[in-house]
């Protein structure tokens, strides 16, 4: 770093020079573009390139949680007993030795076969996602 001078510089841009590593704002210029590399024409196709993957990534997560909301909704895969009050239902189940299966007002169908002493054919029991959007898709609104 130079020594400072006792007189003061008429020169506004004097204080930032302790400050900068570059010698002068044409060297800063000209490192700052070698530092992008980039695969697109402009700034432009590189966005629109990243906006468009980010969609692609929207359009198949909306299309898998579609798919997952339609078995979610399905009646081929779950039935519903109904009893006249929850005293009821709670009476049947604490007599079938079911009522600790109960979780959010489901139970799963293979430990109630169990339980029951039913043999099924072990099948994976997929729980339901909702779409969730992951944290990048939110840069592209900025």
């Amino acid at each position: 770093m130079a020594k400072k001078s006792k007189t003061p510089s008429s020169d506004p841009f004097d204080a930032f020079n302790s400050f900068s590593s570059f010698d002068d704002f044409d060297s800063f210029d000209k490192e700052a573009e070698s530092d992008v590399v980039t695969e697109h024409e402009s700034l432009e196709a590189e966005a629109k390139a990243e906006v468009t993957d980010h969609m692609l990534a929207i359009r198949e997560a909306t299309k898998n949680t579609q798919k997952s909301l339609q078995d979610q909704w399905s009646t081929d895969f779950y039935f519903c007993a109904f009893f006249a009050d929850q005293a009821q239902r709670d009476e049947f189940l604490q007599k079938a030795g079911a009522l600790g299966l109960v979780k959010d007002n489901f139970i799963n169908g293979q430990k109630l076969a169990e339980l029951l002493g039913i043999d099924l054919t072990p099948r994976t029991i997929e729980k339901p996602r909702l779409f969730a959007p992951k944290k990048d898709w939110f840069d592209i609104t900025l």
